[in-house]
């Protein structure tokens, strides 16, 4: 995948025709998948490369740093499943506070306006907000279309029954562990994408069920607990190895006694022993086991541990 930090580097690439699709694409739900499709369909009939623009960090915190906006996923698992979806090239913009001063109008020239490249579509949801104070939107854009030599495809919002299908509405579901309405409005199930880092050694040592810890670049997670998941190694290889294993998320209160700032998270993959230290590690979430607990031995825990592999065997018919 190319990825530029502006629009302007694209030339450099050999790129002078693009369709382009922009926002922040936090959890890239299917509203956000609906615009992709919709940027994809009309980069093939102007004959363009279809670019996906987004920002990093998250502008709410730049805008709000004493109450920003949590991640649903790392920027690297973000490009990841853009990737899937059949984007080849994006462009993540650094937003720093400049950004955030300009006007709508000065936020789209400073976005769009590069020698040598035509825009043929600019795709975006309906409620898209920017510049200053949120002031721009698709109304504006319509206005800008003869300026820029693009034209704007609005694309609705979705909605799962009475709700509509935001980012926000994913981060409530995931926090409240409604994996089943989360998956209903990813169009996947809900995944967590790290690196394999050294842990206590703990599982192996005393409970005697290898694991491998998660170093997790997100920040939103679903309550702690143990579920059964599905497991990606080298999730960026076309073909990644897939496994089924049991997640243990939380907290580890039978071994520590003061809560970590964000919970620990591990799993044990079935039918497994190679060694995959350092390594890419995407996993799904696929059923709630049961929730994090503190146990008085080391033996009692041991035994739960048992009953949760088989629980999670279950899930997978195994």
């Amino acid at each position: 995948m190319i990825c530029a930090t502006s629009i302007k580097q694209l030339p450099r690439f050999g790129i002078s025709r693009i369709a382009l699709a922009c926002g922040v694409f936090d959890g890239l739900h299917i509203g956000h998948q609906k615009i992709v499709s919709t940027l994809i369909e009309h980069a093939t009939k102007t004959d363009a490369i279809p670019v996906i623009m987004t920002f990093d960090p998250h502008p709410r915190k730049v805008l709000a740093p004493e109450s920003p906006t949590h991640l649903i996923l790392s920027r690297k698992h973000k490009l990841q499943l853009l990737k899937r979806l059949g984007i080849g090239v994006t462009v993540v913009i650094p937003f720093t506070p400049k950004l955030l001063k300009l006007k709508p109008e000065a936020f789209i020239a400073e976005m769009l306006r590069v020698d040598g490249l035509d825009i043929t579509t600019f795709c975006v949801g309906t409620e898209w907000r920017f510049g200053h104070k949120g002031m721009g939107d698709t109304e504006l854009l319509k206005q800008l279309e003869d300026k820029y030599q693009f034209r704007l495809i609005p694309v609705p919002e979705l909605s799962t029954g009475k709700e509509k299908v935001s980012s926000t509405t994913v981060r409530q579901s995931i926090d409240k562990g409604d994996l089943t309405q989360v998956k209903k409005m990813l169009g996947r199930h809900y995944s967590i994408m790290g690196t394999v880092e050294f842990g206590k050694g703990i599982a192996t040592s005393q409970l005697y069920c290898p694991t491998a810890n998660i170093d997790c670049q997100n920040e939103v997670f679903p309550p702690n607990g143990i579920y059964a998941a599905e497991v990606q190694i080298d999730p960026e290889n076309e073909l990644p190895k897939r496994y089924f294993g049991v997640i243990y998320l939380g907290n580890s209160p039978t071994f520590v006694d003061r809560p970590p700032n964000k919970p620990y998270m591990e799993i044990n993959i079935f039918d497994f022993n190679d060694d995959i230290y350092g390594q890419l590690i995407e996993v799904e979430f696929i059923q709630y086991i049961r929730g994090d607990e503190k146990f008085d031995t080391v033996d009692a825990l041991k035994k739960q541990i048992s009953i949760d592999v088989d629980a999670a065997k279950q899930v997978f018919a195994i």
